[in-house]
C-alpha cells in the first residue's frame, strides 16, 4: 500500500523538458562529488529559478504551494540513511536519469530517532548527525519500496531512505510543495 507515502503523479510536467533543464546543469565536477558534497555545494545552491522559466512558472500558477525552485539530487551506488525532512513536508521528485527499479524510494514506520547513526550515505560512509534539514530514524520497519519513473509525490516526514545497487548514478529534480502531504495529495489530484 503506497498511501500515506507516495502518490504517482503522471503527466504533471514535461519529462523530456525537465531533462533538458538537467543536462544544462550536470557538470562533471558535480557527478565526480559523493552525494553528500553534491548535496552541498550543488543541490542546495544551485538551483531552478522557477520564476525564470514560463513553462515551470505556469505549473506554479497552478499549483501556488510549489516552492519557486527546484532541486536536483544524484544518488550514487548505496543508500541514504532512513530519515525525515525537517525543512519540507512534501515534495514532488521528477526523475531524470537512470530512474529504475535498481534505484528506490523506501518508505518505513515506526523506528526511534537518533541524534547520530553510523550508516551509508550514497557512495561515502560515515558517523552523520541529525540537524536542521534531516533527522536520522533507527529500528524502523519496512512499509513501501517504490521505484521513482513518473513525476512522485513523496511524503517527506515518513521515514525514507534511497538506495542505488548499480553503479549508474540516479539523477532526480525535487520540487518542494509547501503543504503536508495529505492537503499536497488533494491539491495535486
Amino acid at each position: 500500500m503506497k498511501e500515506p507515502y507516495l502518490t504517482e503523479l503522471p503527466g504533471f510536467i514535461d519529462m523530456d523538458y525537465m531533462k533538458g533543464i538537467a543536462d544544462n546543469m550536470l557538470t562533471d565536477e558535480w557527478m565526480s562529488l559523493s552525494d553528500v558534497e553534491a548535496l552541498a555545494l550543488y543541490t542546495d545552491v544551485k538551483v531552478v529559478d522557477v520564476e525564470a522559466d514560463d513553462y515551470l512558472k505556469s505549473i506554479r500558477a497552478k499549483y501556488p504551494k510549489l516552492k519557486s525552485y527546484i532541486k536536483l539530487m544524484k544518488c550514487s551506488k548505496g543508500s541514504w540513511p532512513v530519515h525525515i525532512d525537517e525543512h519540507r513536508s512534501s515534495a514532488i521528485s521528477i526523475p531524470v536519469t537512470n530512474c529504475d527499479n535498481t534505484k528506490t524510494t523506501k518508505f518505513f514506520k515506526g523506528g526511534e530517532i537518533a541524534e547520530s547513526i553510523y550508516d551509508q550515505f550514497g557512495d561515502k560512509k560515515g558517523l552523520w548527525r541529525s540537524n536542521e534539514w534531516l533527522t536520522y530514524i533507527q529500528n524502523a520497519e519496512l512499509a513501501v519500496e517504490h521505484a521513482t519513473v513518473m513525476p512522485t509525490l513523496i511524503n517527506t516526514k515518513a521515514p525514507h531512505q534511497v538506495t542505488n545497487s548499480t553503479d549508474s548514478v540516479r539523477i532526480i529534480f525535487s520540487w518542494a510543495y509547501d503543504a503536508p502531504y495529505e492537503e499536497a495529495r488533494a491539491d495535486l489530484a
